[in-house]
């Protein structure tokens, strides 16, 4: 115990959550997770990051929705792009022109498709008005239980769209979509693999900015991911030796290298002292005061 504690004492402050490295806290166990970290920030920093940044650019400038600043606001900026790409392949673009509430409610009775739907049109015209605005917009025919999931999907991109582009246009097709909706998807992805490495700075509430500042400094710093799997050697034999909470007692209060053996020999001491008194009544049972009056 004493030798681990002299090893941390060698990389106290990575340790004690001090070192000012950016990839203090990070879980890499050993050489080969050490490499694959190294990798993929390097990679976030030259391309990853690079590209995602440039296809926000190229759909915000042509679709006017406002720049997501955060991992959070991109992942819904994704969820945005890909239903309307997906409507806009079935439909015109003058689907979303439509009162498509009121269609959806005049398309209702067909919603579940089979015999409803048949009756609905042959006994409503409504129905059949609604149905008929809907496939003058739609390249081909669909059956109604179909074209009622699509006018459902199709009302929660409009108000989707109007809240991410604060009212200023309609849904629109973008150019190189499935193109930008992969970069987009890209940086999520790798940002979650980054946020497990990383799980003390909770980078997943980062913003695009912090996220880009922090992949350039761990790209920049090769030296520390090497001494973290030792570390983190050190840091379960300690844990697995039952001084977990001495370990946080060290963290929280950051003493002096020097005094880390002090500290666990009283804690061991008083925790012997501790299981002694539990099993013998007269140490627990002990009073110094009156011990002294009959050594008198």
């Amino acid at each position: 115990m004493t030798d681990l504690l002299a090893e941390a004492g060698g990389l106290a402050s990575l340790f004690l959550r001090t070192d000012h490295s950016p990839w203090t806290g990070a879980t890499l166990d050993d050489g080969e997770a050490v490499q694959r970290a190294m990798d993929l920030v390097q990679q976030m920093h030259t391309e990853t990051l690079p590209q995602c940044l440039a296809s926000i650019y190229a759909v915000v400038a042509q679709t006017g929705l406002k720049r997501p600043t955060a991992l959070a606001t991109l992942k819904e900026f994704v969820g945005l792009l890909e239903p309307v790409e997906r409507t806009l392949s079935n439909y015109s673009p003058q689907l979303y022109q439509q009162n498509l509430e009121s269609i959806l409610h005049d398309l209702s009775p067909g919603r579940n498709g089979g015999l409803a739907a048949v009756w609905a049109l042959c006994t409503s015209g409504t129905y059949r008005r609604a149905r008929a605005e809907i496939l003058a917009a739609r390249n081909g025919k669909a059956p109604s239980k179909v074209l009622f999931s699509e006018v459902t999907a199709a009302v929660e991109e409009l108000k989707r769209w109007a809240t991410a582009s604060e009212g200023k246009n309609l849904p629109m097709r973008v150019d190189d979509s499935a193109k930008h909706v992969a970069a987009l998807e890209r940086l999520s992805r790798d940002a979650d693999i980054l946020a497990n490495i990383l799980p003390e700075r909770r980078t997943d509430q980062f913003s695009l900015d912090e996220l880009t500042s922090l992949t350039s400094a761990l790209e920049a710093d090769r030296r520390t991911p090497f001494q973290l799997p030792k570390l983190h050697q050190i840091e379960r034999s300690l844990e697995a030796a039952g001084v977990g909470k001495l370990v946080a007692e060290i963290r929280s209060r950051k003493p002096e290298t020097r005094l880390w053996l002090d500290i666990f020999q009283c804690a061991w001491l008083a925790s012997a002292l501790e299981g002694v008194s539990q099993n013998d009544p007269e140490i627990r049972g002990f009073v110094g005061s009156t011990h002294n009056w009959r050594i008198r």
